[in-house]
């Protein structure tokens, strides 16, 4: 039996020879990439770079201590952003995530024209929601929706919505009569809904029941928890795992929800086209580059790519990109307005100031006139208000990139396979460009005070090749919203700015509400103090 315990030896050996060679060669190449990435600082406790993210960890801690795992999430970013670092590193296994939130390394992370692609954490983790619409999409697919959706954004078709936000604006202006001190988001929400729908989707939710309307922002709310919840619990990641779960087979529900309201969006704009011969002849006429004169140009352009590609770009491929701007078109904007009126009202020297502009811009006789686009570009005060509003409460507040071709940031290469994001909430905060940054001033935004700022230091809509499509569609109908509101209304914010529970799952939220007291306006009187 010698033989036999030589032979074995030697196949030992041999196993033992190839198990080493295969652990050099797997390796080396993460030798060479951490040899880089050390060069940025971070934490390299073995905990945290091997099991999860640093800021997952401190959730889930918090978690199992009874504590809140949305908001401390948000509190270990801003912590970390605190330790005087210009960036850092935290690691979710071989993988390293960088984070920058300084003007000069946001300039070279948003500017790089190759890395577009986004990261597997939050982005990858909402496939089964958004699929791969212009959000999460990347490479040539991205490329070719970004061109074809471009001119559903013509500054001509945003001239066209006007008519539309100021209509919903004054319904909503007539319901908050009836208002006390109530959290001011779900009316905002349900307003910017039906602005985007009727908008750029062509479709009227005053025809829907009031149930669908809220069930469909009822699981866009609780996709948003499950999905943070998810970030923080490593073993959910894979989605072969995750489905499995209480929490994936909870998610895929409110997905198939959420879905059963877009997919009625786009049947219905369908059939419209398909029971009126004359309006889907003019719709496969209509060039693209004239699209501007068409009246619902999104769902429009995208239904005339599946006419005309039904087995290329089919019902589905539709349903990704209505998904995604369903969700940025309408949540993203009501979180901004919620915050800007949250804000106002705790600042009555600046209600002030935009109740005198609008008086002289729009007239004090009549308070029920649409506002007009040359009235609208007139109210300079109030859009300095909004950007400052979007400066301490971005709506996104982080973005995040894959590095599919490495860069140098401060001197230092950026390996791939890594993943930057930026923080934009820290970036926004920098006081060398924002002096005292916690406080409210409108005034930072003043032709005269914004000369010389950095160009990357205030980045609301983000910026280069993946900036926000709808951000002009955004702040018009911010300002819309906000001067029939004001015009009509004192409005008084009913808790500490120091109480609101800042959390983030893709858009910043308060967990405790914003409860704002809608007063209507006496022309002779300040607002409430």
């Amino acid at each position: 039996m010698a033989w036999a315990v030589h032979v074995t030896e030697v196949l030992v050996s041999f196993a033992a020879v190839f198990l080493l060679m295969f652990a050099v060669k797997s390796i080396r190449p993460h030798w060479e990439y951490y040899r880089y990435i050390r060069k940025f600082g971070g934490r390299y406790d073995p905990f945290y770079g091997f099991v999860l993210l640093q800021v997952a960890y401190s959730a889930l801690r918090d978690h199992l201590r009874g504590g809140d795992p949305y908001t401390s999430v948000f509190r270990t970013l801003k912590e970390l952003t605190e330790e005087g670092k210009s960036s850092f590193v935290v690691y979710s296994g071989f993988e390293a995530n960088v984070a920058i939130y300084r003007a000069e390394e946001v300039e070279a992370f948003v500017s790089h024209s190759e890395n577009i692609s986004k990261p597997f954490i939050i982005y990858d983790m909402v496939n089964p929601w958004l699929k791969r619409g212009l959000l999460t999409s990347t490479g040539s697919k991205w490329r070719s929706r970004r061109k074809m959706l471009t001119p559903a954004f013509h500054f001509k078709i945003l001239d066209s919505f006007a008519a539309v936000m100021n209509h919903h604006a004054r319904i909503l202006t007539e319901q908050l009569g009836s208002r006390i001190d109530d959290d001011i988001v779900p009316p905002i929400q349900t307003l910017t809904l039906k602005i985007i729908c009727e908008t750029v989707m062509g479709v009227n939710l005053d025809t829907y029941e009031r149930e669908a309307t809220r069930d469909y922002l009822d699981a866009m709310r609780r996709m948003g928890e499950l999905l943070l919840l998810r970030v923080i619990s490593p073993y959910q990641w894979p989605e072969w795992l995750y489905r499995w779960t209480p929490s994936g087979s909870e998610a895929y529900g409110v997905v198939a929800r959420l879905h059963h309201f877009s997919k009625t969006v786009i049947e219905e704009r369908q059939a419209y086209f398909e029971n009126d011969p004359e309006a889907l002849g003019n719709l496969m006429k209509l060039d693209v580059d004239e699209s501007f004169k068409c009246k619902k140009p999104f769902l429009d352009l995208l239904l005339k790519e599946h006419f005309n590609k039904r087995s290329q770009f089919t019902i589905e491929d539709i349903r990704e990109e209505v998904d995604t701007f369903m969700f940025e078109g309408h949540d993203t904007t009501a979180q901004a307005l919620s915050f800007a009126l949250f804000l106002i009202g705790h600042h009555p020297e600046v209600q002030q100031r935009i109740h005198k502009e609008l008086d002289e811009v729009l007239g004090i006789e009549n308070n029920d006139c649409d506002i007009d686009l040359d009235q609208l570009r007139q109210l300079k005060y109030l859009e300095c208000v909004v950007k400052e509003s979007l400066r301490i409460y971005p709506s996104v507040p982080l973005v995040g990139r894959r590095i599919t071709k490495e860069y140098q940031l401060n001197g230092k290469t950026v390996p791939r396979g890594s993943n930057v994001y930026c923080f934009i909430f820290a970036l926004h905060r920098d006081p060398r460009y924002f002096p005292e940054p916690e406080r409210f001033d409108p005034d930072r935004f003043l032709p005269e005070k914004s000369a010389g700022r950095h160009p990357f230091a205030f980045l609301p809509f983000s910026a280069g090749a993946r900036n926000c499509i709808g951000q002009k569609f955004a702040l018009r109908e911010e300002k819309i919203i906000l001067a029939w509101i004001l015009r009509r209304y004192n409005l008084q914010s009913m808790m500490p700015r120091d109480d609101i529970k800042l959390y983030t799952e893709l858009v910043l939220r308060s967990k405790c509400g914003l409860p704002v007291k809608c007063t209507p306006r006496s022309r002779n009187s300040d607002p409430v103090r």
